[in-house]
Parts: C-alpha cells; sequence; structure tokens
C-alpha cells in the first residue's frame, strides 16, 4: 500500500509540474486570449501552490490527517474552497480557449488539464457521497444494526 501511494504522489506531482510547464509556454507564447484573464492565473498560482505543497508532503511526510484537527481546520477549509476555485478555473479556461485562435492544434498539455479537472471533480464527488452517507449513517441506528449483522455473518461464514 505504501508503494502505491508514493507512486501516486508522484504521479500527481508530475501532473503539477506538466500543468506548471503549460501555463509558462502559454505566457511566453503571449497568446492574450489564452493568459489574460483571472482562470488562467489561477491555475498558474494555485498549481504552484500545491505542487509545493504535495513536495514537502513527499519529502517530511506530512500526514494529512494532521490537516484535520481543530487547529488546522482554517487552513482545511482555504484548500478545499481553493480546489473548487480551481476546479471552475480550469474548465472556464479550456471553454474559453476552444474559441482562441492561437493554437493550430491544441498541446497534449491541455488535455492533461482537463483529465486532472475531471479527476478533481470526481474525487470532490466522491467526497460529497462519502460524507453525506456517513452523516446519515451516524443518525440512523437502523442503518448500523443491519450493517451490524451482515458484518457478523460475514465473519461467521469466514
Amino acid at each position: 500500500m505504501q508503494i502505491f501511494l508514493k507512486s501516486f504522489e508522484i504521479f500527481i506531482i508530475l501532473i503539477m509540474f506538466v500543468i506548471i510547464y503549460y501555463v509558462i509556454k502559454i505566457e511566453k507564447k503571449g497568446c492574450g486570449c489564452a493568459s489574460s484573464n483571472w482562470d488562467f492565473q489561477y491555475i498558474k498560482f494555485f498549481t504552484i501552490a500545491l505542487a509545493i505543497i504535495y513536495i514537502l508532503n513527499f519529502i517530511w511526510r506530512l500526514s494529512l490527517t494532521k490537516f484535520y484537527r481543530r487547529e488546522f481546520l482554517f487552513l482545511t477549509l482555504v484548500l478545499l474552497a481553493g480546489n473548487l476555485i480551481y476546479i471552475y478555473a480550469i474548465f472556464k479556461y479550456l471553454k474559453r480557449t476552444k474559441k482562441c485562435k492561437c493554437f493550430q492544434n491544441k498541446p497534449w498539455q491541455e488535455k492533461v488539464l482537463f483529465g486532472y479537472g475531471t479527476f478533481l471533480v470526481v474525487i470532490y464527488i466522491s467526497l460529497i457521497l462519502s460524507m453525506t452517507l456517513l452523516l446519515f449513517y451516524k443518525k440512523n441506528k437502523q442503518i448500523q444494526n443491519i450493517i451490524r449483522r451482515i458484518k457478523t455473518k460475514l465473519t461467521q461464514t469466514t
């Protein structure tokens, strides 16, 4: 499991670097329709910030559970809100670049950006569903009893 987590962290860091490379490439190209809006600037700075956070986490093994303590609740909420704005900025930017005439053909990094944005949407939907189910589970004693019975039957059969 540790190897999978390390590999996943490296993969996310590589995606961050691909997005940063793409952003720098677009800026150097000087395409106003692609790089002049707030969403492009937000993607640039937030990706750099996320890359720094991921690299620090990878090097010093900061436990994400530490960020769920009461002291770090504000930081966690800021990161969650920042990620929601990041998702919105990614899709708004990609929609705008479809109309942009600076590119003869779309760079492959744009596909990575779309894939990462889609991945974040899936993660957030999963997070919201799991939190909802957890709250529902905690509130409903009948569901807890049913799950307990299923667990005992499963352990008895094995």
